[in-house]
């Protein structure tokens, strides 16, 4: 393990505005009324209109949206171009949201980045939400994307070379994807994985439990409730297919995996981290003080480090594979 932790280097600075926008977060929190009570439609439709702690960017018109086939009906996704119009490859990004919210075009300006820093076109995916669209329906939704993007997308696009990544549970779909995908050899089409913040228990690992008394979002009730709805059709939190965590992780494509230290989610990736080495696969980690869930859609120095540097490696995967 010792090889392959790693904790980035970081001005005090840096450190110092993230923990200050972080109590400016949990501050605002407060503030809101208890979201479940509500159905989660509802909730979407209140953090649309910006009335949440979490503030999107407005929806880029550059993108280009379209329908493929899926297994549940069409799945829509949304295609950034690389500026340079000759793009080393794709990167196909699912969005987090606990299974239960998100939406493809939240993350529109960190997409829009990577298209140009690491010269690739980007796929992000709007897979299927629950409780609407139980288990496993999200999870159908992101194996159906990477097939298609490597196959009908590589065909049409020209794609050779392919990277996969999410936030969140975008993350647990991303490295699910290449696990359901292995079965038929189409995992090693894809150069790489980037898996930030990943949430690969819904069972819930020991950094949520032991989050009661601490501030963070979301909280222990939030993934308590994204994880009641995600299975409310059914499916065991500690079956793999439902929780990456307890699969069988080899011959995945390498990985850069990121957290932060104020993620309640933390220990999911710090444990897959192991677990992925000690299957043989290649990986990096890169955990940043200070960061909460998700902190590279905060508008602060530590993100646009994080950023960067993933798209560097996304870059570098697409163009030395």
């Amino acid at each position: 393990m010792g090889k392959i932790f790693k904790t980035v280097e970081l001005e005090q600075a840096v450190i110092s505005e993230a923990a200050e926008f972080n109590a400016e977060l949990y501050a605002q929190a407060k503030l809101l009324e208890d979201q479940w009570g509500k159905a989660p439609s509802a909730i979407r439709e209140q953090v649309a209109a910006g009335k949440g702690p979490h503030k999107f960017a407005p929806r880029s018109e550059s993108a280009i949206e379209f329908d493929i086939s899926g297994p549940h009906g069409d799945i829509p996704l949304r295609l950034f171009k690389a500026p340079s119009g000759k793009p080393n490859g794709v990167f196909v990004y699912f969005h987090g949201g606990g299974f239960v919210f998100g939406n493809r075009s939240f993350q529109d300006p960190r997409m829009m980045e990577i298209a140009e820093l690491a010269n690739v076109d980007v796929i992000a995916v709007g897979y299927r939400l629950a409780p609407e669209y139980a288990y496993p329906k999200g999870a159908d939704d992101s194996e159906a994307a990477c097939r298609w993007v490597v196959e009908e997308g590589a065909r049409s696009h020209g794609w050779t070379h392919f990277v996969v990544g999410g936030d969140s549970a975008g993350a647990a779909f991303a490295l699910l994807s290449m696990i359901r995908l292995r079965s038929c050899g189409l995992q090693s089409k894809f150069d790489a994985m980037v898996l930030n913040a990943g949430w690969y228990d819904v069972s819930q690992c020991a950094s949520i439990r032991n989050s009661t008394n601490r501030e963070s979002v979301p909280t222990l009730r939030d993934m308590e409730m994204f994880a009641e709805h995600y299975l409310c059709e059914g499916g065991d939190a500690t079956d793999p297919d439902v929780s990456p965590i307890y699969a069988e992780l080899s011959d995945l494509p390498r990985a850069l995996l990121v957290t932060g230290t104020r993620d309640i989610i933390i220990d999911d990736t710090l444990l897959l981290a192991g677990r992925l080495e000690m299957a043989g696969n290649d990986l990096e980690i890169d955990v940043y003080e200070g960061g909460e869930h998700v902190f590279q859609k905060f508008p602060i120095e530590m993100a646009r480090i994080c950023n960067k540097r993933i798209a560097e490696y996304i870059r570098l995967a697409t163009v030395s594979a």
